[in-house]
């Protein structure tokens, strides 16, 4: 039925669907309107070269100068300009604190450059709380759904994939060994309050009158460094639990609330114990 009515309207309304010069294009098999030539296409040349200069990749370019990515790979070429890679600054104290929270937690990092990170639409002003503060090192949400063959149901989340830039990059290393998350004590040891709210609002939960984080992927030598590192820099005292995750003490649970509590996402306050 649908094919039929679209025969239909191409047949009746043929001389009202030419007027979009798409549409007449597609009708007659070829280009029906006059394409812009680069040596016409008006914009600052000048200012092509000054954000080519400031090292902005022909996607930041294009964004800037309101073209086409394309187009500004053409017009870069014609200039003889070499295509910039993605470089951006290292991260500032607020984002380096989510980010490190983020990969302990839901986030990863790829050896080929990049990563991601994702949650429920349950979720959704949490994620974009966190893609928010992380934009600049992050591209742009994208919504999808997938099915799970354990439970037989479709699940849908929101993701981000982290830029494939040397101040994302680096930090590879020293998150993972022969592909496998582990704990680097050196930078775990650069952890701050809010680094640690992050954390805990992707991987922890309210658990009988204090919480517990899942570290579950980490190894007994890790959950070692966590508790010992927590316990040194903040006096919180978390224990390993059943399947490697660590609980913190009931005597602690209020301090770490009042510790944190300033850097939590309002949706994420229920996993305090109270919603």
């Amino acid at each position: 039925f649908s094919q039929f009515v679209m025969w239909n309207d191409l047949k009746n309304r043929s001389e009202d669907l030419m007027k979009n010069k798409i549409v007449k294009s597609l009708m007659e098999g070829h280009v029906t309107w006059e394409t812009e030539d680069l040596a016409t296409k008006k914009f600052d040349e000048n200012k092509f070269i000054e954000l080519h200069n400031q090292g902005l990749s022909y996607v930041d370019i294009s964004k800037e100068l309101n073209i086409s990515k394309s187009y500004a790979q053409d017009y870069g070429s014609s200039l003889g300009l070499t295509p910039n890679k993605i470089t951006l600054e290292d991260m500032n104290p607020e984002e380096f604190q989510i980010f490190l929270g983020n990969i302990l937690g839901d986030g990863c990092l790829k050896q080929s450059g990049g990563g991601d990170f994702a949650h429920s639409l349950a979720q959704s002003e949490y994620f974009y709380w966190k893609y928010n503060k992380l934009r600049r090192i992050c591209n742009v949400p994208k919504f999808k759904e997938e099915f799970d063959e354990r439970t037989g149901k479709y699940y849908s989340c929101l993701y981000t994939t982290y830029k494939s830039c040397v101040c994302v990059n680096k930090y590879y290393p020293q998150f993972y060994n022969n592909s496998i998350k582990y704990i680097n004590n050196n930078l775990f040891s650069k952890i701050e309050l809010l680094g640690l709210a992050i954390w805990f609002m992707d991987d922890g939960c309210f658990d009988h009158n204090s919480i517990s984080i899942a570290t579950n992927c980490f190894s007994n030598e890790d959950i070692n460094v966590v508790i010992e590192v927590l316990k040194n820099k903040f006096d919180l005292h978390f224990n390993k639990q059943a399947c490697n995750i660590i609980r913190l003490s009931n005597l602690d649970f209020e301090k770490f609330k009042n510790l944190i509590h300033n850097y939590m996402h309002p949706s994420l306050l229920y996993k305090f114990g109270s919603r």
